[in-house]
């Protein structure tokens, strides 16, 4: 992932690297939307460590040249397909930072 580099100065984000905006499918229903710079690996992540994964049967992905870009593009996806498994830009969900409670349409669940 794009880190910010410290200078003297203010925090920099060097602003024109290749990322992915990506969403994860099961049929018509978008499961997950995300960002990365590094597709192949951010997959395998997705592949080893969510219990969700064996319900993705289509990967779309789309190139965006700069972070900011890219995270705008994701906010967007998110909003408008409104992912099952996420909880950022989704106005199904929002976290509690506090109490560690997602709230969705289908109630409360403590995380």
């Amino acid at each position: 992932m794009l880190e910010p580099r410290r200078t003297r100065g203010p925090c920099i984000i060097h602003d024109n690297e290749l990322n992915w905006v990506y969403s994860l499918w099961s049929g018509d229903a978008c499961l997950y939307v995300g960002i990365t710079n590094n597709l192949k690996r951010r997959l395998a992540q997705h592949r080893s460590g969510q219990p969700w994964w064996p319900e993705v049967d289509r990967i779309v992905s789309d190139k965006v040249i700069g972070r900011v870009p890219a995270m705008e593009f994701e906010a967007h996806d998110i909003r408008k397909y409104r992912p099952k498994y996420n909880i950022a830009h989704n106005p199904d969900h929002h976290r509690d930072p506090l109490g560690g409670i997602e709230h969705t349409e289908r109630g409360l669940r403590v995380s």
